[in-house]
């Protein structure tokens, strides 16, 4: 059975939100578009990811 590749990138949206949401307590994504050769996400962030770690290292 042939994969399709639309479904493959549906899925990569729902594990990149789970992962965001994860990491970053952050909500779902308000816009993406993801695809081969250009892809695009937006998600609003609390903070600036790993912030504290910049500043320390």
């Amino acid at each position: 059975m042939k994969e399709d590749p639309v479904s493959r990138m549906h899925t990569a949206e729902h594990l990149l939100n789970l992962t965001m949401v994860r990491m970053f307590d952050c909500g779902r994504c308000v816009s993406e578009h993801l695809n081969r050769k250009k892809s695009k996400w937006t998600t609003p962030l609390n903070a600036i990811p790993f912030s504290q770690e910049r500043e320390s290292g």
